[in-house]
């Protein structure tokens, strides 16, 4: 009750869901309510886990955490796009948040009914709208660099190229594996 789905990632025959308190509206229709992180075992059909993960709160009250997304790491990662824009990476096992960044820290902007998304490009970096921009994230470090402003879609290619819009334009950035290799895993 008072939840909606926001991400949906897979891992073996567990199903994990992360979920926003806010309604279509990007209202907090339950205020009372936080975000959850839902498990779903494929094998017994039925919801094995329900955590409100502990996440670092960062000038924000964390209504939502949007995409979610296992790494190279095996941990599982999440995006809440409530104003500051946290990335945080949780063990799947003991919901323990064990590594996170604020992507824009002080951020004013009133937070939004879109969620921010994930993408893991071939380059083991993670490229996220979370914040409203568009970064690209060391999952190792946490460290980032800030690949656009003011966008809240984005995707990458089959050859690693970003792809993001602007209003009602589609820009598209051209990553090549020389620009990968020098300048993103340095961050």
């Amino acid at each position: 009750k008072g939840q909606s789905i926001t991400g949906i990632a897979v891992k073996d025959n567990l199903v994990y869901v992360s979920s926003t308190a806010r309604n279509g509206k990007g209202e907090y229709e339950y205020p009372d309510l936080s975000p959850q992180i839902i498990v779903f075992d494929e094998n017994k059909k039925e919801v094995v886990e329900t955590v409100a993960p502990d996440l670092p709160v960062v000038g924000t009250n964390a209504k939502t955490i949007g995409d979610i997304s296992f790494g190279p790491d095996g941990l599982l990662y999440g995006a809440v796009a409530d104003r500051d824009g946290l990335i945080f990476a949780m063990d799947p096992e003991t919901f323990e948040v064990v590594r996170y960044v604020s992507l824009n820290p002080g951020f004013e902007k009133v937070p939004q009914a879109r969620q921010a998304y994930l993408r893991w490009g071939d380059d083991g970096l993670l490229y996220t709208t979370c914040g409203w921009n568009v970064y690209v994230v060391n999952p190792f470090t946490m460290n980032y660099k800030q690949l656009a402003v003011n966008c809240s879609l984005m995707t990458l290619d089959h050859n690693g190229n970003l792809w993001y819009s602007k209003g009602a334009y589609v820009f598209n950035r051209y990553i090549n594996q020389f620009d990968r290799l020098q300048g993103f895993l340095n961050i």
